[in-house]
């Protein structure tokens, strides 16, 4: 994992509103970190469904995080190249996926993606138009990731 990642910090108020909407047992704020208390202190590992509750919450609006594989991570804001780098992918890509192909093309939108306990939102995802989403209407599969 690139050294630029960190995990997303929490304030007394989010994990006042964690505890008030019913989210945990067992657990604490320590230095920012959510983390399970009793016979040792660990880090908490997020599920897809605590993700979209926070989400709900409103305590990730306007942060750039993305869930992986537990963890809510700040991710890195994008340059001027990587933005171009998307557009010209989409550009190229589109003409052949797209509704009338069966797919659809969707840019850094979330994907729901249980088994990696994951809701990352990748730069470009190729979609087949009828796949699983998950509650939210997240897709739970992807034929491409980028």
């Amino acid at each position: 994992m690139p050294a630029t990642v960190a995990r997303h910090r929490w304030t007394s108020a989010d994990y006042e509103r964690m505890l008030a909407a019913g989210m945990f047992e067992k657990i604490e704020l320590l230095c920012g970190e959510v983390v399970i208390t009793g016979a040792g202190v660990h880090a908490y590992r997020w599920t897809l469904d605590d993700y979209e509750q926070l989400i709900a919450l409103g305590l990730l609006e306007g942060k750039h995080v993305e869930l992986i594989q537990g963890e809510i991570l700040i991710m890195a804001s994008m340059g001027e190249p990587h933005a171009l780098t998307i557009m010209q992918l989409n550009y190229a890509l589109l003409p052949h996926f797209n509704p009338g192909t069966g797919f659809h093309l969707r840019i850094q939108m979330p994907l729901a993606l249980p088994v990696l306990t994951s809701e990352p939102e990748p730069d470009i995802a190729i979609v087949v138009l009828d796949s699983p989403t998950n509650e939210a209407g997240r897709p739970t599969s992807a034929s491409l990731i980028i």
